[in-house]
Order: structure tokens, then C-alpha cells, then sequence
């Protein structure tokens, strides 16, 4: 399982040569020594086997630490920037897509308030799901919140009934190893990242200490998101609020406005009747009483004339008597 570019070091080719002539060695003291010399060179080699093993496994041990430290600082900046919680979910899974390989991902943002969980993306095979919400105490994810560390099940199979059981898989779903990871940051669980493969066996322990760490890396940025998202839901909000109130407010204004113009032609109205013979239209003994002074007035203070003409009917009441009131009506109008 190693890596065939990592053996061609100077380290490896001496400690190969040295097999030469140690394997030269071991057959000389098994040859020509006795029993007890034979047993303790033996001996000595498989401890140096062993401590060769060790010093191997601790080195394995280093480079994956390295890994891990490396995918973390990746992940914070492939997050850098993200101001909205799906925006920084998008690009944490293409992060975690280029360390790790999984046919399904999902990251979820927890909602205490509603004791639910808002997933922000789901990735199935490539394939994008409608964002849900999901009560937190329900399959694996709602265990890694209570406890607060990551869960890995290496192969689905030989996992406890109990887990198993509290699974919540697709009708026909086996996976093969499931890894998920909280998102913590001053103790506090604030959501959780999940891988999931077919094959039994493909998350181990450096896989889980990578996936957490990239978790606890991007929290920092992951809470400022969920922050900055609230705020501007809110803003949202009140702009909708204010758009509502002010729509309500101009629609108030044009009933008024309205109501004005109506109350302004009906005084018109009312004045025009107050000043006119309602059957001729002609102005009535009200408004020739105000005009007469204003003319008066203004002929005395200019010195011109000022005429008077006065128009009568004759004998207008024959026309009433012979064709009634009503064909008078219409002979005056």
C-alpha cells in the first residue's frame, strides 16, 4: 500500500543494500556458529525488524499528519470569501472532493431554535439535491451532534446493530463506509459534514482526522457565514416590510387623493348650484346680487358707464296656460 514514487530515497536504497550483507552475515553465524549465537543473532533481527516497522509506521504516521494539516489549510481558503452558508458549502464539498472520493455529501447547518437540521447541500453522484430541513435527532448525523466527535464506520457491514439501526438510509441503500464529522467551534456544535462510499473499507483513521480537521478550520468562517446570513435574511425582511408598508401607505395616498378630488367636484358642484338656475344654467338672484355690487364698485373707481339690460318675456303666461308648466320649463330652457 505504499507509495512506489516515496521508496527511491537514499534512506531506503542504503537500508536495502544493508540486507546484503546482514542476509550474508545470518547465514555464516546459522553455518558455522552454535545454537545460542544463532538465537541471539536471531533475535537481534527481528528487533531490528520490529524497530525498522516502527520507524516506518511512525513516519506514515508524520506524512499523514502533514496531509491533514495541508488539506485544513486548503479548506480555509477554498472557503475564503464565502459570505452565504451555501455558497461556503459548495466550495467546502469541492474541497473535500479533491482530498477524498465519495459518492455522497452533505453538509447541514443546526438549527437549535427548531431542533432541526438545514442541509445545505447534498450531493448525490454528482447530482444536486432540493434543499431540506431534517429533524436533529433523527439517524447518525443527530448521535454525532449529542456527542459532539466524528463517527466512522468503516465497513457498514460489520457495524453495530445499534447504528445500523439508527441509520436513515434510501429504500435499497447499502453503503460501504461512512464518515461524519461535527463542526465545532468554542464547544459548540454548529453543524456537521458527511462523506459516504460504496466500498467497505475506503475511510480510515487519517481520512477521519483530515475530514475533522478541515471541519475545524472552516468553523471559524462557518459561523461568521451563518452570522452574516441572519443579518441578511433580517434585512431582507425589512425591506420586504418596508416595501409592503409603503405600498399600503401610496394606496392610502390615492384613496385620499381620490376622495380630494372628489370632494373638490362635488363643492364645485355644490357652488356652481348655489350661483345657476338649475333649469336654465343661468347665474340666480344670489350671484347677480354680488356681481352688481363688484360692478358698481368698479365703474365708480375707473369713471366709465355702466349699463343694465333687463330681458322679459311677454305674455308668458299664455304659454303656461295653453301647454302647462312643464312646456314653460321647456320654453325657458
Amino acid at each position: 500500500g505504499r507509495d512506489v514514487r516515496r521508496l527511491a530515497t537514499w534512506n531506503y536504497l542504503l537500508s536495502d543494500t544493508l540486507c546484503a550483507p546482514i542476509g550474508m552475515l545470518a547465514a555464516l553465524i546459522c553455518e558455522n556458529g552454535n545454537a545460542v549465537t544463532s538465537g541471539l543473532f536471531l533475535a537481534f533481527l527481528l528487533l531490528t525488524v520490529v524497530s525498522m516497522h516502527k520507524l516506518v509506521e511512525s513516519r506514515r504516521q508524520v506524512q499523514d499528519r502533514v496531509a491533514m494539516l495541508d488539506a485544513a489549510s486548503g479548506a480555509r481558503l477554498a472557503v475564503h470569501g464565502a459570505r452565504r452558508m451555501d455558497q461556503l458549502a459548495e466550495r467546502l464539498v469541492d474541497h473535500i472532493g479533491a482530498v477524498m472520493p465519495f459518492r455522497i455529501a452533505f453538509v447541514a447547518a443546526l438549527d437549535t431554535g427548531r431542533g432541526e437540521f438545514d442541509v445545505l447541500l447534498e450531493l448525490i453522484e454528482g447530482r444536486r439535491t432540493p434543499r431540506m430541513r431534517r429533524s436533529m435527532g433523527e439517524g447518525l448525523t443527530g448521535q454525532v451532534v449529542r456527542s459532539g466527535e466524528p463517527l466512522l464506520i468503516e465497513r457498514w457491514g460489520q457495524a453495530p446493530e445499534a447504528l445500523r439501526a439508527a441509520a436513515v438510509l434510501a429504500p435499497g441503500e447499502r453503503p460501504g463506509s461512512i464518515l461524519i464529522v461535527p463542526i465545532r467551534q468554542g464547544g459548540m456544535v454548529l453543524g456537521v459534514v458527511s462523506v459516504q462510499h460504496d466500498q467497505p473499507g475506503r475511510y480510515g483513521d487519517a481520512d477521519r482526522h483530515v475530514l475533522q480537521a478541515i471541519a475545524d478550520d472552516i468553523a471559524p468562517a462557518f459561523a461568521d457565514a451563518r452570522t452574516f446570513q441572519e443579518l441578511d435574511d433580517y434585512r431582507l425582511r425589512l425591506e420586504t416590510l418596508v416595501t409592503e408598508r409603503t405600498a399600503a401607505l401610496e394606496c392610502v395616498a390615492n384613496e385620499r387623493e381620490a376622495l380630494l378630488a372628489q370632494l373638490k367636484c362635488k363643492s364645485e358642484l355644490l357652488e356652481r348650484q348655489s350661483r345657476e338656475d338649475a333649469l336654465t344654467g343661468l347665474a340666480n338672484r344670489r350671484h347677480f346680487d354680488e356681481r352688481i355690487v363688484a360692478e358698481i364698485a368698479q365703474a365708480s373707481r375707473h369713471g366709465t358707464a355702466l349699463s343694465l339690460a333687463l330681458i322679459d318675456i311677454d305674455h308668458f303666461k299664455r304659454i303656461n296656460d295653453a301647454g302647462g308648466h312643464a312646456q314653460g320649463d321647456a320654453v325657458l330652457a
